[in-house]
């Protein structure tokens, strides 16, 4: 079941154009056939998109690889195993390439609060994990991945707000519950999930 939006978020976007009114004039062409260089005629235009995945506008997976605290990453490693041109060589999201298969559990905070959404920069705490779990009838189990619903779809839908910086989301206090739990992975649908009182990252 998807749960995609269209990507119609300019704002969201780089965006460049480029004119090339003569091909043959264009970087590259001395490798181009000869035939390419003996028509001038034609020429074309091109457009560029670039997306920041740690943003708005897309569903993404962060790697262990993605937060540093005092130059290291998660258990210590040095953020030098991080290279701009060849990515992690630690833990890298490319792990996950061919898919994550294992029970998703998506725990409906905003309907446990009885509230259409979560207002930014609220924490979801274990008592709403487990007044969720109560309320639909279902229990996180070892090797689940637990996705929580804040409402900040419908709030972007309905007000055109994205929150800024912080939005609502796991507060730094669910992380014992998570150990005791065995879960595999978290994530929300905010794209960052932090609050006043705490934070962690998806």
């Amino acid at each position: 079941m998807s749960c995609a939006w269209e990507v119609a978020v300019p704002d969201d976007m780089e965006r460049s154009t480029t004119t090339c009114p003569c091909a043959a004039d264009m970087p590259g062409a001395e490798n181009m056939p000869p035939a390419f260089h003996a028509d001038r005629r034609w020429g074309f235009s091109s457009e560029r998109l670039g997306i920041m995945f740690h943003g708005n506008t897309l569903t993404h997976v962060d790697s262990p690889a993605h937060i540093f605290w005092d130059g290291s990453m998660y258990n210590g490693r040095s953020h030098s195993l991080v290279d701009a041109a060849t990515g992690s060589a630690w833990a890298a999201v490319t792990a996950a390439a061919n898919g994550i298969i294992t029970r998703g559990v998506l725990l409906d905070i905003a309907a446990a609060r009885g509230v259409p959404w979560l207002e930014p920069g609220k924490g979801v705490f274990p008592d709403d994990l487990e007044e969720a779990e109560r309320r639909q009838g279902v229990r996180v189990r070892p090797g689940d991945a637990v996705l929580l619903r804040t409402g900040y779809g419908r709030a972007r839908h309905e007000t055109g707000a994205a929150g800024g910086f912080t939005q609502a989301g796991w507060h730094a206090s669910c992380l014992p519950w998570l150990h005791e739990r065995d879960v595999a992975l978290i994530g929300a649908d905010t794209p960052r999930t932090s609050s006043r009182r705490g934070t962690t990252t998806c």
